[in-house]
């Protein structure tokens, strides 16, 4: 359970930046689809962080009830590793895309086996 917990943080995180990057207006049209450039793009980028954030929620509460407290700051620390390395590998507009849905899955599967 804990490897899948690290992951879900990780996709989440790295979601979460591309998400960022996006509403600041850091990464612009040579990186992106223009439909991320219009407004409704960017609607969709605040409720795929407005999901992220639920999703953050409940792993920090599944966590709580599972595993012990120092082990949530170490698997969290891992997952900002794990993060990084998935900025690089995975596509941005991958991540924009399905990224919330994959994250919110994973999560419903993490309470699913408890």
């Amino acid at each position: 359970m804990e490897p899948i917990y690290i992951i879900i943080w990780a996709l989440l995180i790295s979601t979460a930046n591309m998400g960022y990057k996006v509403c600041k207006g850091i990464l612009d049209g040579r990186n992106l689809p223009s439909f991320f450039m219009k407004e409704e793009g960017k609607a969709f980028v605040r409720i795929t962080i407005w999901t992220l954030g639920g999703c953050a929620v409940l792993l920090l509460l599944w966590a709580s009830m599972n595993l012990k407290g120092y082990l949530i700051l170490i698997h969290i620390a891992l997952a900002f590793g794990v993060a990084s390395v998935t900025d690089i590998f995975v596509n941005r507009i991958l991540l924009l895309y399905s990224g919330a849905a994959v994250t919110s899955v994973l999560t419903l599967y993490l309470w699913s086996i408890v």
